[in-house]
């Protein structure tokens, strides 16, 4: 192989490998977009609601709202600001433990972890068979994407976004 060829077969590479981070960066954008729809909709009949009140950091006289929703094969935990500048509601967490017809197959409860991370990369953090990925290259590890993993299958998938 002369070394002009080989120049082009690395830079080929080079650009698929950089052609595979940012199609995994885009997939991320969208799988966190796919968790905040679940913690926006939740579930028409919750099987379970808990809701508790905690002093609002920026108001400390205003009590605002922290709400676990538990539905048939996931949960959802979200913070509503009652501030008077406006109210919101903001995802704190999804944990799915059974298929979702939100969740595609190939990130799904089920699916072999070796096709997850094929698809995603390198993940951000691991700890046994689990691993994770951060959802905003603005705030690595603070919004991520977790996978629990049990005998190389997913067992969970679970969104955790950072608030404030």
């Amino acid at each position: 192989m002369t070394a002009r060829r080989f120049t082009l077969v690395l830079l080929a590479g080079l650009g698929s490998a950089v052609q595979g981070a940012a199609a995994a960066g885009n997939t991320l954008v969208e799988l966190d977009k796919v968790g905040r729809s679940i913690a926006e909709e939740k579930c028409a009949r919750p099987l379970e609601v808990k809701v508790s009140f905690v002093r609002n950091p920026h108001a400390r006289d205003v009590a605002d709202e922290m709400k676990s929703t538990t539905c048939r094969g996931f949960r959802v935990a979200t913070y509503r600001s009652l501030s008077p500048d406006p109210p919101r509601e903001l995802p704190m967490s999804v944990v799915v433990e059974a298929a979702h017809r939100r969740v595609d197959s190939a990130w799904s409860v089920g699916t072999p972890s070796a096709i997850v991370r094929a698809a995603l990369g390198v993940p951000f953090s691991t700890q046994g068979e689990s691993f994770s990925y951060s959802l905003s290259p603005s705030r690595p590890g603070q919004d991520t994407l977790a996978f629990e993993v049990q005998a190389g299958v997913v067992r969970a998938v679970t969104w955790s976004w950072e608030i404030d």
